[in-house]
């Protein structure tokens, strides 16, 4: 799934894979960037080949507005997309919602604002 959703980002966004887009991993540079977190999910049907992970962007950014501007342009993108493939080949997504609005968490301990953006998605097995 994080391979979808990274990948999906990257394509869409003017976000960069690699450049300041990544996959489960927070570096110190650069400043801006924004990481997508696998964080579990509930329990899955027990009678249908489906499941129901959730994920969580963590969006870094010196800049508040830029950084909740970033936030409302990944919601935009990924809340409320129903019955897709995010990328060929890739899983098909029943829906993919907002589990809570963005939130302000903070600032890191060099200044930099931090948000947290967390999803549920119901995919084919």
């Amino acid at each position: 799934m994080i391979n979808d959703i990274y990948s999906f980002i990257d394509a869409n966004t003017s976000l960069s894979g690699g450049t300041n887009l990544f996959k489960a991993r927070l570096s110190d540079k650069p400043d801006n960037q924004v990481v997508i977190y696998a964080t579990g999910g509930i329990e899955p049907d027990r009678y249908l080949p489906t499941a129901d992970p959730t994920f969580q962007l963590y969006v870094r950014n010196l800049s508040y507005a830029n950084g909740w501007d970033i936030c409302e342009e990944l919601v935009q993108l990924l809340h409320q997309r129903t019955n897709e493939e995010l990328v060929v080949g890739g899983n098909y997504y029943y829906y993919i919602f907002l589990m809570n609005e963005p939130q302000h968490i903070g600032r890191d301990d060099k200044g930099r604002h931090e948000f947290s953006i967390n999803f549920i998605c119901k995919v084919q097995r």
